[in-house]
């Protein structure tokens, strides 16, 4: 054999000897990476299918929830799938874990929700459905404490609040421990238990019946510039809520009725001016203990009140500015301030005024007008109370409007009320009267629906 070939088939055994063991390890390699691929995408595809499919999988589902049954004809997909080849998609709800959480409620504020013991809160994927506040607009002394009473005792539900100093003197403790009707939050009006109501009342499912005087109705000698106001502005502040003397937050419209619901409390404007006499009386005059207005018993008190009148009216003559006289504003014409000027109480009868065309107005752009088909405001009338008969039907038509359930109900039920739907028109001579009947159609001249809501108390019906 030739060395040469000798050499080179050895040389030729070596390096084929040395291919092998070099292809073998790179087979190996490629054997490993490939099994390494397979595994990570296998355990990849079961943790995808453990999510969207908790029926099948091993674990309990999402979160750890258990696994849920998925009604027939439905698509099961998870949270961040948006494929699917069903028109309607069944998201599974999970199971509640041992503490229920609350869904955050919608609101002007950050702040989260916590549960209230008689709103019970439902688990995620059932979220909480708060009731939607139907406002109570109520000018001062025109028996909206007594119509909420009345609605509570004849569902046995509750009511709110717009303000919580409102008996701030005599509920001094009480307005402390007053309850949100939206629990933690800011712009939430208190249920009503917290000024001296009943507090074993029901929530009411779907509307709270909610007090609020807007604003406008300062009493006695106040600026008109404290009392004057745009429409916006009007509606805000009958959303606002005072939690105090300087703190005041405005709720926002998502709590407000869909259908934008009101009940619209209106009380004759000649009784309705004297009665604000007596809460401003009484406010000067008592600083604690119950509200007591039975001044009218007092032989003095017509000549107490005709005094407040013409000591007003002087001091809005005095007045140096129109900034300060309502009688020399510049918003009104030589025509209106000369009806104006023989109307005794001149300021009250105009806030009255003008706190029921801004309240009919608000409605009316709202979309609760109160002379639409489909109306979703309803009108009460202080005056009806002095009947039995008629409260009751008053009680029925609040409580159909509002969607509660009407209790078995007897005339034993019905809340005291104190002044039985008392009226003071006998304070005014007819010459005063007439002087209040033609300013006022003077300046509502323009404005029938509110003309349409009063005229009751001028035109013989």
């Amino acid at each position: 054999m030739n060395p040469m070939d000798s050499s080179h088939s050895s040389w030729l055994y070596n390096s084929n000897a040395t291919s092998s063991g070099s292809d073998r390890k790179n087979r190996f390699l490629i054997g490993s990476i490939v099994f390494l691929f397979l595994l990570i995408i296998t355990a990849h595809h079961n943790r995808i299918q453990n999510k969207i499919d908790p029926v099948t999988s091993n674990n309990k589902g999402i979160s750890g929830d258990n696994p849920v049954e998925v009604p027939p004809g439905k698509s099961v997909v998870s949270h961040t799938s948006a494929v699917t080849n069903e028109k309607e998609i069944y998201h599974p709800t999970p199971s509640p874990p041992e503490r229920n959480p609350v869904e955050v409620l919608p609101s002007d504020n950050d702040g989260k929700i916590d549960s209230d013991p008689k709103i019970p809160p439902k688990p995620i994927g059932d979220p909480i459905v708060y009731p939607t506040l139907t406002y109570l607009l109520a000018y001062p002394m025109s028996g909206a404490t007594f119509t909420s009473l009345l609605l509570q005792a004849f569902t046995n539900t509750n009511t709110a609040t717009n303000r919580m100093d409102l008996f701030y003197h005599e509920h001094a403790q009480k307005s402390k421990d007053m309850s949100s009707v939206f629990p933690n939050d800011p712009t939430s009006p208190f249920w009503a238990h917290g000024l001296g109501y009943n507090q074993e009342l029901k929530h009411p499912p779907k509307h709270v019946l909610t007090q609020t005087h807007c604003h406008g109705y300062c009493t006695g000698g106040c600026r008109p510039e404290e009392y004057l106001m745009t429409e916006s502005v009007f509606d805000e502040a009958c959303r606002t809520v005072h939690h105090g003397a300087s703190t005041n937050l405005i709720t926002g419209r998502n709590h407000w009725d869909e259908n934008k619901k009101t009940i619209h409390l209106v009380r004759g404007p000649f009784s309705n001016v004297v009665s604000r006499y007596h809460a401003w009386r009484w406010e000067q005059e008592v600083t604690s203990g119950e509200r007591n207005f039975k001044y009218y018993e007092s032989p003095t008190d017509k000549d107490k009140f005709r005094k407040w009148c013409k000591d007003m009216d002087e001091n809005d003559d005095n007045e140096a500015s129109d900034g300060g006289s309502l009688i020399k504003h510049s918003s009104f014409s030589l025509e209106l301030k000369e009806k104006l000027r023989k109307v005794p109480c001149r300021r009250e009868f105009f806030k009255y005024l003008q706190w029921h065309s801004l309240a009919t107005k608000m409605k009316k752009n709202s979309g609760s007008d109160h002379r639409s088909p489909t109306s979703s405001s309803l009108t009460l009338y202080y005056e009806t109370y002095k009947s039995e008969v008629e409260i009751l039907a008053a009680a029925v038509d609040m409580a159909r409007f509002l969607e509660l359930d009407i209790l078995d109900f007897n005339k034993q039920q019905i809340p005291d009320f104190m002044a039985k739907a008392r009226t003071y028109d006998d304070y005014f001579s007819d010459e005063e009267k007439r002087a209040v009947e033609e300013f006022v159609r003077t300046l509502l001249v323009h404005d029938g629906d509110t003309w349409d809501l009063i005229k009751r108390y001028f035109v013989p019906q």
